[in-house]
């Protein structure tokens, strides 16, 4: 640290890149530091998600079909209110999301087939929609003319709503079976990103009459020159032709939009580069032997973001109750966070927001938990992991009571100092 205060004192490094280095050091030190059981929450909860404008609240939606609103931006969970079981829905809640531009309105799903509006303050439904088929996982383009809401449920076919004027506004069909997750573009709110059962994951801008511009195959690693045969060839869909061997249960965009992050059933996480002209290209990231996910329900993991650190990192929820966290540049393991050997499988990550170093988490046993560097929970002693790539099993043992100490920090700063010398941060001149 010393070190880094140097650099930033001799103009040597700018404010920015020093907090980036700063935070990026605490990564491997990240630990489970809470847990809280919802109130009147029997069951698993399935999604969640902290709105994006303040990061002050935390939304659940649970499998016993109840919602719950949390503030979070004390470092702890408090529960403002809820919305009992059956009221909310009639079946589990699939998905909940904020409105983008305020956390005045929410919105939820379901396997009853409804997707309903919310308002905030009142915790009443202003809209719902009938899909007319289980929902798996939707999102909000963010959008002030016309914000659309992309919806993947139990049919090939995307949804399209318009919540300005609450109709249909179009649908998507090319999938062979169930859509599991949508994903809107952060920098187009034109582009479209899903991936279904059948492996597949697809490239869409809604303006078109052809709307699929891309199907992503997992074989496309390199470009290549004969851009019309494989046009053609694209087109055509086959076995071979797929982004997954088994079903898509999750896809993520990097801030930029040039990047996207797949997850499958063949217990594979790809990154695809879209800066291509002809197609999106397979990465061929490794990201180990480690990863878990056998169940066809929409999977909610999270990127760092890059205002936080130099290097991307992907926060995994992984089916044996563990949450790894992998570099997206490279795969490498950082860190192996669990809450002892009877953890149930984790359902969904968040990021906390602001600069926090903090995520949250849903459990099967229907717990949030909350993950930020510091000392293990008290109410689970001796039962928390946080292990690195490659550690032996003495150490790991070890590393499950050890407490932060000199030595996290001089390795802190002996990991600063490479990336000061061979990243290529910027210079103040």
């Amino acid at each position: 640290m010393q070190y880094l205060l140097d650099e930033r004192r001799f103009g040597n490094l700018s404010t920015p890149d020093f907090l980036r280095i700063q935070t990026e050091s605490v990564y491997p030190r990240i630990r489970h530091s809470s847990r809280h059981f919802p109130s009147k929450m029997a069951n698993a909860v399935n999604t969640i998600d902290v709105d994006r404008r303040d990061c002050q609240f935390l939304l659940s939606g649970g499998s016993d079909s109840s919602i719950h609103l949390f503030k979070c931006d004390s470092g702890a969970l408090q529960e403002v209110s809820s919305i009992p079981r059956k009221v909310a829905h009639d079946f589990g809640v699939s998905h909940v999301s904020w409105w983008p531009q305020d956390a005045g309105m929410f919105v939820s799903s379901s396997f009853d087939h409804k997707i309903k509006v919310w308002d905030t303050s009142t915790l009443e439904d202003v809209y719902s929609f009938d899909i007319g088929s289980r929902i798996y996982n939707f999102d909000i383009s963010d959008s002030n003319s016309q914000p659309l809401l992309a919806c993947g449920n139990d049919t090939p076919m995307i949804r399209l709503l318009d919540l300005r004027s609450t109709s249909t506004s179009h649908t998507l069909s090319g999938h062979k079976g169930r859509v599991l997750a949508v994903k809107w573009s952060p920098t187009n709110s034109n582009i479209l990103a899903s991936g279904g059962i059948d492996g597949n994951v697809r490239l869409w801008d809604v303006r078109r009459g052809n709307s699929c511009i891309y199907d992503f195959n997992a074989n496309d690693t390199i470009e290549d020159d004969t851009s019309e045969s494989f046009a053609i060839k694209r087109r055509k869909l086959s076995e071979d032709n797929r982004a997954h061997d088994g079903a898509v249960n999750g896809l993520l965009f990097n801030e930029s939009g040039n990047k996207i992050v797949t997850c499958g059933l063949d217990e594979k996480i790809r990154v695809w580069d879209l800066t291509s002209p002809s197609r999106p290209l397979n990465e061929l990231v490794n990201f180990g032997p480690l990863v878990r996910n056998k169940f066809s329900q929409h999977l909610e993991m999270a990127l760092s973001p890059r205002t936080e650190t130099e290097m991307q990192f992907l926060w995994f929820p992984n089916d044996n109750g563990e949450i790894l966290v992998f570099r997206v540049i490279d795969g490498k393991l950082i860190a192996r966070l669990s809450q002892g050997s009877d953890a149930k499988r984790v359902t969904c990550v968040k990021y906390g927001g602001n600069r926090s170093c903090r995520y949250f988490s849903g459990n099967l046993d229907g717990s949030l938990n909350i993950w930020s560097e510091g000392l293990a929970s008290k109410d689970r002693p001796g039962k928390i992991q946080l292990q690195q790539a490659g550690e032996t099993e003495e150490a790991k043992s070890t590393s499950q009571t050890m407490e932060p100490d000199i030595l996290n920090r001089i390795q802190a700063e002996i990991e600063a100092k490479k990336l000061v010398n061979s990243s290529g941060y910027s210079r103040i001149n």
